[in-house]
């Protein structure tokens, strides 16, 4: 862990107690562990205790936690109210298998990994509020450092694990995933369930299953997927209807994160006018890790070779801005020059009349489809020399269309009076 920026209060067995809720453990620490080496028991194995303490979770944080799991079963959303019920389902069955002091989750920051941590949490507290006589640890989190971690990533970990008083564990950047993953399986005897935030589109989901044994070439534990088959669009409507806390780097256009050297703001998030919009806004899914260098990219930049260009911005991604300007939005092409959208047919001086469009789609709403009108649109509008200058999008819901076209001069153009057209398409 980056020392510098926290509190130090004591040294423990070689790993440090952070704050009271946050713990690293260096290399040489799994080291005595994997080897028996220490203070181990007659029978080589390390005490558990001394690198993960079972230490009374608050009762604030518990009632928090608790408020929380059944705010998620009365989630009344159509787009994410079973998609939460499997998933506490699955938690809820891996706490009765292997029990609170067993049950870990991979906590690094990421989008993916804060939606686990919530649903964990909350399953977390229900296990405990379905047992009688048991004293509540808090829930446990484990950590992988990098030398190349973004801070802001740092900021979201260090203040969500005080605010909801977790039990976090922190390995060293010299500390590889298996290296940290087998010293905790061999530091007691009772196998334990790692708790992921693995998507089906994940590189690596393959053919997993909401549990599924570790890979071969991996210390033996039971993975637990409870997000397994969730979308990016999942995800987010989840994080924002809930409003819960995530790392500020989204908001900025990131939508997957890695290290300050591989990652950048997701191109297809790109405004015409600077910037990016926020990663929620993303509607190509598709193009999550657009915004991810490859390790060959990687070895180019780190070469001072120009990378190749990632990916340019999707024709999706400009379904959501709300003014569109054709002629001023720009792509970057294969070359990776910057040039005017292939729907610049004519500058905006030549277009004649002025329109809007009314798209009426629950399912582009709820984030179940992309808008691909928006696009289609512009394109023949430009064509016949017409200028789309607004978009709306509404539900499927009489009121809204009937306020949207009783005065399209008003609700659609604003303070654009030479509105002529309106055009409504039915998703």
């Amino acid at each position: 862990m980056h020392a510098q920026s926290l509190k130090m209060d004591n040294m423990v067995d070689g790993t440090t107690n952070c704050r009271n809720n946050w713990r690293t453990c260096g290399s040489q620490v799994i080291q005595n562990i994997v080897n028996g080496d220490g203070d181990g028991d007659s029978s080589g194995v390390f005490p558990f205790d001394r690198v993960m303490e079972s230490v009374e979770w608050s009762d604030e944080a518990y009632e928090s936690a608790l408020n929380l799991y059944d705010k998620l079963m009365d989630c009344e959303d159509s787009y994410v109210a079973l998609k939460i019920q499997e998933a506490l389902k699955c938690l809820d069955g891996a706490y009765r298998l292997y029990s609170p002091k067993c049950v870990f989750g991979s906590y690094n920051g990421g989008k993916d990994a804060v939606a686990i941590l919530h649903l964990m949490r909350a399953a977390h507290a229900h296990y405990y509020r379905t047992q009688s006589g048991v004293s509540r640890i808090r829930p446990r989190v484990i950590y992988f450092d990098h030398a190349d971690e973004f801070p802001q990533i740092l900021d979201l970990l260090q203040t969500t694990v005080q605010q909801f008083d977790l039990d976090m564990l922190a390995f060293d950047a010299g500390v590889s995933f298996q290296q940290g993953l087998e010293g905790l399986v061999k530091s007691q005897p009772s196998p334990l369930a790692f708790v992921l935030g693995t998507r089906t589109s994940d590189p690596n989901a393959m053919r997993q299953g909401h549990f599924a044994p570790s890979s071969s070439y991996m210390p033996p534990f039971m993975r637990v997927n409870p997000i397994l088959d969730w979308t990016y669009g999942h995800v987010w409507h989840f994080l924002r209807l809930f409003q819960l806390p995530y790392c500020s780097l989204y908001d900025d256009g990131f939508t997957s994160l890695g290290t300050v050297h591989d990652t950048f703001p997701c191109p297809a998030l790109r405004r015409p006018q600077g910037g990016y919009w926020p990663a929620y806004m993303l509607a190509d899914w598709s193009q999550e890790r657009a915004g991810r260098l490859s390790k060959e990219q990687l070895a180019e930049r780190e070469a001072s070779v120009p990378p190749t260009p990632i990916l340019a911005p999707s024709i999706s991604s400009l379904s959501f801005m709300n003014h569109l300007a054709p002629s001023e939005a720009a792509v970057t092409t294969e070359d990776g020059t910057t040039a005017a959208s292939v729907c610049s047919t004519s500058s905006e001086q030549e277009l004649g009349s002025t329109v809007g469009l009314l798209i009426i789609g629950d399912e582009i709403l709820k984030g179940l489809c992309n808008d691909t009108n928006t696009f289609a649109a512009a394109n023949a509008l430009r064509a016949n020399g017409l200028l789309l200058s607004r978009v709306v999008v509404v539900p499927d819901e009489h009121d809204a269309i009937v306020h949207e076209v009783s005065d399209p001069h008003e609700t659609l153009s604003h303070s654009q009076n030479n509105l002529e057209f309106l055009i409504l398409t039915f998703f």
